[in-house]
C-alpha cells in the first residue's frame, strides 16, 4: 500500500509538471484560455481553437503533453482502484468515509499517509490534515473528531 500511495502521488506531480509545461508553451505565445480548467472541456475547446497560433514543433509537444496527461491519468486510476480494492475492508477507511467529502480513494490515502508517517518517526501535524481536509470542499465543516481517531 506504501508503494501504491508513493507511486500515486509521484504521478500526481508528473501530471502538474506536465501541465506546467503546456502553461508555459501558451504563455509564451500569448494564448490565454478564458475556461476554469484548461484541461476541461471548455478549455481542451478552446485550446484547439488556439492551437493554430503554435509553431509546428510546439503543436507536436503541446499534443504530446496532452496525451501524456491522459495516459497518467488512466495510470492513476488503476493505482487508485487497487488502493481502493486494499482499503474497503479496513475499519478505520469506513470510518473516515462517515465524513462527508471522504471517499474511499481519500480515505486509504489519509489513512496510509497517517501510516507512514508514524513509521518514519514523525508527529503528523493536526493542523496540517485539518487544512488537506478543508481544501477537498471547502463549503462544508468536516466533524473533526472522527479524524483525531486515527491521531
Amino acid at each position: 500500500m506504501r508503494t501504491l500511495t508513493r507511486h500515486s502521488k509521484y504521478l500526481g506531480e508528473e501530471v502538474v509538471r506536465t501541465k506546467n509545461k503546456m502553461h508555459s508553451i501558451l504563455s509564451l505565445n500569448g494564448i490565454k484560455i478564458k475556461a476554469t480548467d484548461i484541461f476541461g472541456k471548455k478549455g481542451l475547446s478552446e485550446l484547439s481553437k488556439s492551437i493554430d497560433r503554435l509553431s509546428y514543433s510546439e503543436k507536436i509537444v503541446i499534443n504530446d503533453m496532452l496525451t501524456r496527461i491522459i495516459d497518467i491519468n488512466e495510470k492513476s486510476e488503476k493505482i487508485e482502484n487497487e488502493m481502493a480494492k486494499i482499503g474497503k475492508d479496513r475499519e478505520n477507511v469506513k470510518k473516515l468515509m462517515t465524513i462527508p467529502g471522504i471517499n474511499i480513494y481519500i480515505a486509504t490515502g489519509i489513512i496510509v499517509s497517517i501510516f507512514l508517517c508514524k513509521g518514519q518517526g514523525y508527529l503528523i501535524s493536526k493542523v496540517f490534515i485539518i487544512s488537506s481536509l478543508h481544501t477537498l470542499n471547502p463549503r462544508k465543516v468536516l466533524p473533526l473528531n472522527l479524524l483525531f481517531s486515527f491521531i
